[in-house]
């Protein structure tokens, strides 16, 4: 027999069910109403207009800018900016070298601890200042000057190598700011003025192609986003939390989430989610720079080798395969372990590390490469018409070995970040900063998975995983750009 309470329960029951079928019942009309709305309005009509008057006037501006950049005096007032700008970014970095920079290690010598950080920072500055000579022999070559953007780009990373390893703070990095800022603008000047507009269109076009089967990847989306909201959360790390990152809630150890603390505290009382946001930058950071580095370097001495050859390639082949027969964990442990590092661990050095026992594996797979490039129809046409090494080096070589290097770095990004986290959970990381694995490490000494502490595990955890997941679907995205036959028919 039925009770009150289940006839009730039926009759709610049988209420929610209409309400729901009401509601798919407007939402059906409101559809309907819409689609009769937009074709008997015109709408439809208006908007096809709208397109043909949109496509009009990108046909009108892309004559505009042919014209502009086929005009002479339009050229001449681009390429002074230009010139200008490289003397700028000049001035900033010797005044950064001479002003700030040697100065502090100058005077750091008079003390126990020497700053080595510093006299890196002015070592790169000095070589960017140096690219300069590049310049002014690309200008006297007129059929060189097509490099120049490359040489731009040279200076960039030599900057930001420099302010990255070097970690000025903020009042002593204002020259290498503005030296930076100059130098992406003298990229852009000489992008336009150097480069034909023919071949920027060309390149335009195979960037929009490419761009296009990114983003019908789900998994390159997805690993987008991810990493974006990752980096915002690094960037962002001291607006979005109430703590600093020394800051000790002495009375409120081991505490788990709560209102106070998003993700608890430790044994310490240091805010979890704080020391996390922190973490992020660092472990970032390292991936970013031993990844670019290790492939960077190895592409090089890849490239070279391959079309140098004799010698220098066996040489370097045979050194690459001496590093590579080492297992790279224990190479790892002993590089950190040197007692001239002892005391003075930097996550620089830990970048600096990855790069030493990994460049050997980019360097092979590119040396490879370019030895099947090498062996092309078009190379050695290029060689029968007059064109010297350099030429076919930057405009044969690199372009056709750059989709697999770009791979490379993502895929080398990803490994840095879980070498970095490995040696910092086994003592070998920068005891000075946070990192991911710094912050298991501190959750095992605490004893944190005995005790139960899981909100000392599970985010450094998440966050190692997140990023690494991210950098895997950035790549395999990147693999279906680079080999074609990976994408979906």
């Amino acid at each position: 027999m039925e009770t009150y309470k289940d006839i009730t329960e039926i009759y709610e029951k049988r209420r929610r069910f209409s309400i729901f079928k009401y509601i798919k019942l407007g939402l059906l009309f409101l559809v309907s109403l819409s689609v009769v709305f937009w074709e008997k309005t015109g709408l439809k009509k208006l908007n096809e207009r709208f397109k043909v008057w949109f496509k009009s006037v990108k046909i009108k501006l892309n004559k505009l800018v042919l014209h502009l950049f086929n005009d002479k005096i339009f050229l001449i007032v681009i390429r002074t900016l230009s010139f200008l700008l490289w003397i700028s970014t000049t001035t900033m970095l010797l005044l950064d070298t001479i002003t700030v920079s040697l100065p502090i290690y100058i005077e750091s010598l008079t003390t126990d601890t020497v700053l080595v950080k510093t006299l890196i920072w002015a070592v790169f500055d000095l070589i960017a200042v140096t690219t300069v000579f590049l310049v002014i022999w690309a200008i006297f070559r007129k059929e060189s000057r097509h490099s120049l953007p490359t040489v731009a780009i040279v200076q960039i990373f030599l900057i930001l190598a420099g302010l990255l390893l070097g970690l000025p703070d903020s009042e002593e990095s204002v020259y290498v700011g503005f030296a930076l800022l100059f130098s992406v603008l003298t990229m852009v000047f000489s992008q336009l003025s150097f480069v034909k507009i023919e071949n920027q269109i060309r390149s335009y076009k195979r960037f929009k192609k490419s761009s296009r089967v990114f983003f019908r990847n789900w998994m390159g989306v997805t690993g987008l986003v991810i990493l974006f909201v990752l980096v915002t959360l690094a960037a962002l790390g001291p607006g979005i939390t109430q703590y600093e990152s020394n800051f000790r809630d002495v009375g409120n150890t081991f505490s788990p989430p709560s209102s106070d603390h998003f993700l608890g505290t430790d044994q310490f009382g240091y805010d979890v989610w704080t020391i996390l946001l922190d973490s992020l930058g660092i472990s970032l950071l390292v991936g970013v720079v031993a990844g670019s580095l290790t492939v960077i370097i190895g592409t090089t001495i890849g490239v070279t080798s391959a079309y140098v050859g004799g010698w220098f390639d066996t040489i370097m082949m045979r050194f690459a395969d001496i590093v590579l027969v080492l297992p790279p964990l224990p190479l790892m442990f002993l590089l950190a372990s040197l007692p001239f590092l002892l005391g003075s661990l930097h996550w620089s050095m830990i970048a600096i590390i990855y790069v030493v026992v990994f460049w050997p594996v980019s360097a092979r797979l590119i040396r490879g490469q370019a030895l099947s490039l090498k062996q092309r129809t078009f190379i050695h046409s290029a060689k029968a018409s007059g064109a010297g090494n350099r030429y076919i080096i930057f405009s044969h070589l690199l372009p056709n070995v750059f989709p697999l290097m770009l791979t490379m770095i993502i895929t080398s990004m990803r490994q840095a970040i879980l070498y970095e986290a490995f040696l910092a959970y086994l003592g070998l990381g920068d005891p000075l900063n946070w990192s991911l694995g710094l912050m298991l490490q501190a959750a095992e000494n605490q004893y944190a998975l005995a005790a139960g502490f899981w909100w000392l595990i599970i985010p450094p955890a998440i966050a190692i995983a997140l990023t690494t997941l991210s950098f895997a679907f950035i790549g395999m995205a990147f693999d279906e750009i680079v080999n074609p036959r990976l994408r979906k028919r």
